[in-house]
């Protein structure tokens, strides 16, 4: 049986065959949306059994009926999860029928290779079996999901080596494969009859090890990029073992990065509690952390008003990743600032001198172009963005921001995006404001008329919890041969419950030069 779907509407559909786990978030307007294409959408729908398009479409109906029924919520904002849970279970009473959800997915070059593929597995005579028939991407588009399953975060972290589908079973396990791979496990599961009967020798037939006949894997490089540790104070001390025996699912990592505020005040004790963290995030990773400065690293409590309140002298005594830092093996380029040096307040800036030493370092070391194809990486406490931004995705869900931002700005944010544009620098890593977040941009150059560079900003929630938040980090794939790569914001309750990945994007590839 096969149904047309989006990607961003995945977790919907798993959530729907397996009703495991907490539900996703997804606006009314989301899921009015796809019930509305569910009854309406002629070509949506590829069945065997007659009526299999006329239950669907029933179903759709009454959860429509159901979810205009609710009580009001805005276009824009998340359904609360026993709402989403009591319109969709028209829908779930079907879709629960099935053992195994097949999602093929890829880019438009792959139309004729995933409807050949959709197609079969959607009349496979094995009993259990529902296939959902993918809407196809332009390569070079960015393609984010909210609150994936494995199998969507591993499709879109693996986008290299599309085309290919996710298994998703009724127990919600859920795994991606490349194409040829996932008609070889199809064929099984189809010969075997087993979808419906067997989940756990179906889950051991997909996870079989993937054969790579006269082909290599991708070789993906992964950075860890934390923010706000705020060390020194006790809620950083009880989460740090936490947040470290996290990392484990993630290594090996190739960089760790750090946006700021490393310590709570520049104070000697605070400066060793962060020592002390570095030392254990290198016997994890067998790598020193890139690292830049943030304002509670060189204000007392944060804020400083002219030289009132700052104090260098632990910044100083700081091993922190100063101007340019490559690594030829990874092809890597991270370009360093210190946006809190300046600015009153809890402000902060990127001077002119500071943008004219980075580039001078740049072409220095850049005079016989080996720094060509490396990826290109701005590290930056402040957020060049204010908050909310317009074409910001709300990690987190949308929130209405306090007026606060004038005293958190960074001034002088438009020049320093115009110099990073100019730099062929496509993402931007920082911190501060203790919440996630992702912007995606196009910005001028400043060298050519109507020139304009995409530059992706990630920002760090704080990995510690600092004041109660939750705790957060992200995690960025590269592939170095082919530049496409993705984010993964993960996100943890302040109590420890584990982290989650929230949001995952799969972007066109951001600047190498």
């Amino acid at each position: 049986m096969g149904l047309r779907y989006d990607l961003p509407s995945s977790p919907v559909v798993a959530h729907l065959i397996s009703g495991s786990g907490t539900p996703p978030r997804v606006t009314h307007a989301e899921v009015e949306a796809f019930l509305r294409s569910l009854q309406h959408d002629h070509d949506r729908m590829l069945s065997l059994r007659g009526d299999f398009e006329d239950d669907v479409r029933r179903a759709a109906r009454e959860s429509t009926a159901r979810l205009l029924s609710a009580p009001f919520q805005r276009w824009d904002d998340y359904l609360p999860h026993d709402v989403l849970e009591s319109c969709l279970a028209p829908l779930a009473r079907i879709f629960r029928s099935y053992g195994l959800l097949v999602l093929p997915i890829g880019n438009r070059q792959h139309q004729c290779d995933l409807d050949r593929f959709a197609g079969e597995a959607a009349r496979a005579p094995a009993h259990g079996i529902l296939t959902l028939i993918p809407g196809l991407y332009q390569p070079t588009v960015n393609v984010q999901v909210l609150d994936p399953d494995d199998g969507v975060r591993d499709a879109l972290r693996r986008r290299d080596e599309w085309p290919g589908a996710i298994f998703i079973l009724r127990d919600g396990r859920s795994v991606f494969l490349p194409l040829d791979t996932a008609y070889e496990r199809l064929t099984t599961i189809v010969r075997s009859g087993l979808p419906g009967h067997d989940p756990a020798r179906t889950w051991s037939i997909l996870n079989e090890e993937e054969e790579r006949q006269g082909s290599r894997p991708p070789v993906r490089r992964r950075l860890l990029h934390l923010s706000d540790l705020h060390l020194g104070t006790r809620r950083a001390a009880r989460a740090q073992d936490f947040l470290l025996a996290s990392l484990g699912s993630f290594m090996p990592l190739d960089h760790v990065v750090i946006s700021g505020d490393l310590f709570d005040n520049p104070l000697a004790k605070h400066r060793e509690a962060y020592e002390h963290f570095v030392n254990q995030v290198r016997r994890h990773t067998g790598r020193l952390p890139v690292v830049v400065p943030g304002n509670h690293d060189q204000r007392i409590l944060g804020n400083s008003f002219w030289r009132l309140g700052s104090r260098g002298r632990q910044l100083v005594e700081l091993d922190w990743s100063r101007g340019l830092v490559h690594d030829a093996e990874t092809r890597t380029a991270f370009f360093c600032f210190d946006s809190a040096n300046t600015g009153n307040m809890a402000r902060g800036s990127v001077s002119q001198d500071q943008l004219l030493r980075m580039g001078t370092k740049f072409d220095t070391e850049n005079l016989d172009a080996e720094l060509q194809g490396h990826l290109r990486i701005a590290v930056v406490h402040h957020h060049p963005y204010p908050y909310p931004a317009p074409n910001e995705t709300p990690v987190t869900g949308p929130r209405k921001w306090p007026v606060r931002e004038r005293l958190l700005e960074m001034t002088d944010a438009q020049s320093f995006l115009t110099w990073c544009a100019g730099r062929d620098i496509g993402l931007v890593l920082h911190g501060h404001r203790h919440v996630p977040r992702l912007v995606i941009d196009d910005v001028a150059t400043g060298q050519k008329r109507g020139q304009h560079r995409q530059i992706t900003t990630v920002g760090c929630g704080t990995s510690l919890g600092a004041g109660g938040a939750p705790m957060s980090f992200n995690v960025i794939e590269w592939n170095a041969e082919s530049l496409s790569w993705s984010v993964d914001f993960q996100i943890s309750r302040p109590d420890g419950q584990g982290f989650q990945s929230t949001l995952v994007q799969a972007s066109s590839p951001p600047g190498c030069g």
